[in-house]
């Protein structure tokens, strides 16, 4: 008998591709034809809330659910869980992380990719609303391209185009706050730094820099590694030159800048936060949609929109790695590392930016 497993996830046209003879629904979800474990399979499948313990779990599973499972010996055992979708063979049990869906068929067992056109409220886990019912027994790409009066529906099918079209949507009436300010750039300037967060909880000592590593890009890339004072002055005088600066997801950041520019005296320029442009908290201002899903980070955006890093670590986290290693005495090795994450981090920010400007420019006047 071939099964298939459905949650809110699957894409249920790919699954019906395979014809099966039976659904079972692992979430409350709306779909034709049975949805019921067929009886003689009872005793075959085992359903568990939480994944085995080193089984597709990244190690993050239960040790009872393992200890289960291996005790009953049911020939499929199946759990749902966001992470790593797959199956695996062990010991004689097939162990199915099911959670875009699954359907098997003796030995064979087909993972369905996520789909482009997914549910929409899993784009946005923010949506407080249930998707009416006759919504949801449409095709998925009907559902994107539905004019939606509740604006945080509007704003999940806006990230859904996107999503599938693989390229940034601009909703129309175009927010204009939004393509003035972009426009009315005539040098940007981009920027990130780490700083050392401890000055946020001990208080702001005049006796050593807060701000730690720091780049910036005004048409060429300029790295700052922060060791005293003098230092930190020399960063924040350079880019008080500018009347404006961009940066992602700046509000630590900026309150940073200023606390420092405060001991020295020196102006700070007005900041711009393109992930503020990118996703206002009002639904209602959503503007622009990137095909980057429910994800907001720096690192997300600019991979989808299609920049390739050097490495999988970011400026953040190779600061941590420096203090880590600086508390064992061996901090010089990772300082050209930590210089280079942030610098990055910098290039992003700009190239994020650029493709913002291009999608802009592409609207009708």
């Amino acid at each position: 008998m071939r099964l298939a497993f459905v949650t809110r996830y699957t894409d249920v046209s790919r699954v019906r591709s395979f014809e099966p003879d039976a659904f079972v629904l692992l979430d409350p979800i709306i779909i034709e034809g049975n949805t019921l474990l067929p009886e003689e399979l009872e005793d075959e499948v085992l359903f568990v809330e939480e994944p085995p313990f080193g089984i597709l779990d990244d190690f993050k599973g239960s040790l009872e659910t393992r200890e289960i499972a291996f005790d009953r010996r049911p020939k499929y055992v199946v759990f749902k869980t966001p992470r790593r979708p797959g199956y695996a063979r062990i010991d004689g049990i097939t162990f199915i992380n099911a959670s875009l869906g699954a359907v098997v068929d003796g030995h064979r067992i087909y993972i369905p990719r996520r789909s482009r056109g997914v549910v929409l409220y899993t784009l946005m886990p923010e949506t407080p609303r249930k998707i009416p019912e006759e919504i949801l027994k449409e095709p998925p790409r009907e559902r994107a391209y539905r004019e939606y009066e509740d604006p945080h529906l509007r704003r999940i099918a806006m990230f859904a185009r996107a999503f599938m079209e693989k390229r940034t949507y601009v909703r129309k009436p175009y927010d204009e706050e939004i393509i003035e300010t972009l426009k009315s750039i005539e040098r940007p300037v981009f920027f990130d730094l780490e700083f050392d967060a401890r000055a946020l909880k001990r208080g702001y000592s005049t006796e050593e820099p807060i701000i730690r590593v720091a780049s910036y890009h005004d048409g060429r890339l300029r790295k700052f590694f922060i060791r005293d004072n003098n230092e930190e002055r020399r960063f924040l005088e350079e880019i008080s030159k500018y009347d404006m600066i961009i940066g992602y997801g700046t509000s630590g950041d900026e309150r940073i800048l200023r606390k420092a520019a405060e001991r020295y005296g020196i102006e700070i320029p007005k900041i711009i936060d393109l992930q503020a442009l990118i996703f206002p908290k009002d639904p209602k201002k959503q503007r622009i949609a990137l095909p980057c899903g429910r994800k907001r980070g720096l690192k997300t955006v600019a991979e989808a929109l299609g920049f390739r890093r050097t490495s999988d670590k970011d400026g953040r986290r190779a600061y941590k790695a420096y203090l880590e290693a600086k508390k064992r005495g061996r901090p010089k090795r990772l300082v050209r590392e930590l210089i280079r994450y942030n610098a990055e981090d910098t290039l992003m920010t700009a190239f994020v930016y650029n493709k913002m400007i291009k999608a802009l420019n592409r609207l009708p006047e």
